[in-house]
């Protein structure tokens, strides 16, 4: 299924501004970042890098437990 998109004509309802914001040159500053990072390579990178953070906090969080534990046992 094809989507085409045309200019609205100068003039609207907003007044007679042509537009309904952003740049006078209308171009937009997030559009050609959102493709790049919307991309599967870069979903399963980012997701990655999440899961290995998260599974690093686990883990240092459990060793810290383990040690506190073995601190109180032995007295020190």
């Amino acid at each position: 299924m094809g989507i085409q998109v045309s200019q609205a004509a100068p003039g609207g309802s907003n007044g007679g501004s042509g537009g309904s914001g952003g740049g006078s040159n209308g171009s937009c500053t997030l559009c050609g970042i959102i493709p790049k990072l919307s991309s599967t390579i870069g979903l399963l990178f980012v997701g990655g890098l999440l899961g290995l953070v998260g599974a690093l906090a686990v883990l240092t969080i459990r060793a810290r437990a383990s040690l506190e534990r073995t601190k109180r046992r032995m007295g020190v």
